[in-house]
C-alpha cells in the first residue's frame, strides 16, 4: 500500500502544479470527429427498441411483484428474489451507459431529448425497483454485512443513474459528482462499525420476536459475542 499511496500522492502533487491540462475538450471532440459513423437513425432506432424491452420488463415484473406477494416469500425464494434484481440493475444500468457513451463519442448527432430522458430514466426506475427488492430482502431476512455491501452498491449505482438523467437536461460534470459521491460514501461506510451494526439489529428483531431463532452464522461472522460485550 506504501508505493500505491506514494504514485496517488505523486499524481495529486503533479496535477495541482500543472499550469495546464495534458488535453482540453476541444482536441478530445476534433479527434473524434473521425470516429462519428454512427446515424442517428441507428442510435434512435436501437435506444427505443431498448426502451420497448424495459417497459415490457417492468410490465412482467409488475405481474410477478404482485403475484409473488414479497414480504409473504419464503427465505430462500426471497433471495433469489433480491439477488436477481441487482444482477439485473448492474447489466442494464452498464449496458445503458454503454449505449450513452456509443452514441455520444460515435454517434453524428445526440439523442432526441425527450427519448435519452425517456431511456435514462428506465435506469432510475431499474435502480428504485432494485431497491425496493432488497429492502424486501432485509425486511424478511435480517441484516448481514453482505446485504449492508449490496445496499451501497445500489445507492451508487442510483446516483449514477439520477447524474445521467439530469445531464439530459443540464451540462453537468456527472462523471466527476459520480465518483466523488462514491467515494464519499465509500469512506462513510468504512467509519460504520457495520458488524456491531448487523448483531444489534439481529438481536432486536430476535428480543422483538420478528425471527424465531438467530443467524449464528452472521454473528459469529461478525465477532458476537466478542463484539457484543465490547
Amino acid at each position: 500500500s506504501l508505493p500505491v499511496g506514494a504514485w496517488l500522492y505523486g499524481l495529486v502533487g503533479g496535477s495541482l502544479r500543472r499550469k495546464a491540462p495534458p488535453t482540453t475538450a476541444q482536441q478530445c471532440a476534433a479527434v473524434l470527429e473521425n470516429c462519428r459513423i454512427v446515424p442517428r437513425t441507428t442510435a434512435v432506432a436501437a435506444v427505443m427498441a431498448l426502451c420497448g424491452v424495459y417497459a415490457l420488463f417492468f410490465a412482467v415484473q409488475a405481474g410477478e411483484w404482485f403475484a409473488a406477494a414479497p414480504l409473504g416469500l419464503d427465505a430462500p425464494d426471497t433471495a433469489a428474489f433480491a439477488v436477481n434484481g441487482f444482477w439485473e440493475l448492474l447489466k442494464i444500468l452498464l449496458l445503458n451507459f454503454a449505449v450513452l457513451a456509443g452514441i455520444q463519442f460515435f454517434g453524428r448527432a445526440p439523442l432526441p431529448k425527450a427519448l435519452a430522458a425517456v431511456f435514462c430514466g428506465f435506469g432510475v426506475a431499474f435502480a428504485a425497483l432494485a431497491a425496493g427488492k432488497l429492502a424486501v430482502y432485509v425486511t424478511l431476512c435480517a441484516l448481514t454485512p453482505r446485504r449492508f455491501t449490496a445496499a451501497w452498491c445500489l445507492f451508487v449505482l442510483a446516483v449514477c443513474a439520477v447524474l445521467a438523467l439530469v445531464r439530459v437536461f443540464k451540462p453537468i460534470p456527472a462523471a466527476k459528482l459520480a465518483i466523488f459521491a462514491a467515494a464519499v460514501s465509500f469512506t462513510l461506510l468504512c467509519c460504520v462499525n457495520v458488524k456491531q451494526r448487523v448483531i444489534d439489529v439481529n438481536l432486536a428483531r430476535y428480543e422483538a420476536g420478528i425471527d424465531e431463532e438467530l443467524d449464528w452464522g452472521v454473528l459469529w461472522e461478525c465477532g458476537y459475542p466478542e463484539n457484543a460485550a465490547r
